[in-house]
C-alpha cells in the first residue's frame, strides 16, 4: 500500500498581499519625515555662574512647543568672530580708563582661547567707526582700545552700529559670530532703527548680542522715541538673541564685568538635537534647564 503524500499548493493570494505589504510599509517609510541633527549654541549659569558639566538630562529643547530629542551635548567650540561696540559719545567721557582695562581684559581673555576669535572694534558714539578690522591679535586690537576717546558733543548710534556690523559679519560668513555691546544709559540714542529691524538683522547673522549697560542713579532724564527702542534692544533683543544684559552700576566695576562676560563666552554648551525634516521649518526655539536653578542662554530663531 502506498502512501501518497499530497503536494501543497503555493498559495499565491498570500504571497500577493505579504509582498503588498512589504511594499507599503517600505513607501510609507520613505515617505516618513526623516530626523536631521542641528546644533545650537547656549550659555547655562548656575547663580549667575557657567555650570562646568551638563549632560542632556539636564535641558530640554522644543521647537514650535513640540520637545526634540537631545543626542549630545559637549563645550561649544570658541566664537569665530567677535564683534565689540563701544560708546564714546559725550555721555563716557568720565568711564575711558576704566573701560579700556575692562577692554583690554576682555580682549585678553578672549584670543586666548583655541582657536581664538577674530575681534572688531567698532566705537558708535556720532556714527559707527570702525577702529580695528576683525583681527585675532590681541595687540592689534589694544592699540585700537587705546584710540579710544569720548567725542564732546555727541550722541550714541548703537542701533546703526549692531546693523552694520551684522552686515559685516554675513559677508564673512561668520559661523558663530557675536557681538559685545558696551553703553551707557544716560547718553540720548539717535539711531533711526526700530527694535524688530535689529532683532531681524541679528537673526540672518545668526549672532547673540551681549550688553553691559553702566547706568546712572535714577536712570535717565526724559524718554525719546530712539531711546525707546534702545531700551528694546537692551532688554529684550539680547534675550531673544541668545545674549544677556547686564548692569553695571559704577565705572569701576567695568573691568570685571567685562573679565565676567569673558567666562560666560568661553564656557558654552553645544547642544545637539533632532529634528524632523519637514517642508516648513520651525520658527520659534526654546530651550531650558529641568530644574529650576539652571538658566540657558539661548536664541529664540530655531537652528536652519
Amino acid at each position: 500500500m502506498h502512501t501518497h503524500h499530497a503536494r501543497r499548493k503555493p498559495q499565491v493570494p498570500l504571497l500577493l498581499a505579504i509582498a503588498c505589504c512589504v511594499s507599503m510599509i517600505g513607501a510609507a517609510l520613505a515617505a516618513a519625515p526623516q530626523s536631521r541633527q542641528r546644533a545650537i549654541t547656549v550659555t547655562v549659569l548656575r547663580d549667575g555662574t557657567p555650570v562646568d558639566e551638563l549632560q542632556p538630562d539636564d535641558v530640554i529643547v522644543r521647537e514650535d512647543g513640540v520637545a526634540r530629542e537631545i543626542i549630545a551635548v559637549s563645550p561649544a567650540p570658541p566664537p569665530t568672530h567677535i564683534a565689540l561696540l563701544v560708546d564714546d559719545s559725550q555721555a563716557a567721557m568720565p568711564t575711558i580708563r576704566d573701560l579700556r582695562d575692562g577692554l583690554n581684559a576682555f580682549t585678553d581673555l578672549v584670543t586666548s582661547l583655541d582657536p581664538p576669535p577674530a575681534v572688531r572694534l567698532t566705537t558708535f558714539g556720532d556714527r559707527p567707526t570702525v577702529l580695528v578690522d576683525f583681527n585675532p591679535s590681541f595687540s592689534a586690537v589694544s592699540r585700537g582700545i587705546d584710540l579710544i576717546a569720548p567725542r564732546p558733543g555727541a550722541g550714541a548710534r548703537l542701533l546703526e552700529a549692531i546693523q552694520e556690523t551684522t552686515l559685516a559679519l554675513r559677508t564673512r560668513k561668520a559661523e558663530r559670530p557675536l557681538i559685545v555691546a558696551f553703553v551707557v544709559e544716560a547718553g540720548p540714542e539717535f539711531s533711526d532703527l526700530r527694535h524688530r529691524q535689529v532683532r531681524e538683522a541679528l537673526e540672518r547673522a545668526n549672532a547673540s548680542l551681549w550688553v553691559l549697560l553702566l547706568t546712572a542713579p535714577g536712570g535717565y532724564d526724559g524718554m525719546s522715541e530712539t531711546q525707546r527702542e534702545r531700551d528694546l534692544v537692551i532688554g529684550d533683543v539680547t534675550q531673544q538673541s541668545g545674549g544677556t544684559r547686564e548692569i553695571v552700576l559704577a565705572s569701576q566695576q567695568l573691568p570685571q564685568a567685562f573679565r565676567n562676560l569673558a567666562a560666560r563666552i568661553a564656557s558654552r554648551w553645544q547642544i545637539t538635537y533632532g529634528r524632523p525634516d519637514t517642508l516648513i521649518p520651525p520658527e520659534r526655539l526654546e530651550i531650558s534647564g529641568r530644574n529650576r536653578d539652571l538658566r540657558v542662554l539661548a536664541p529664540e530663531w530655531a537652528a536652519p
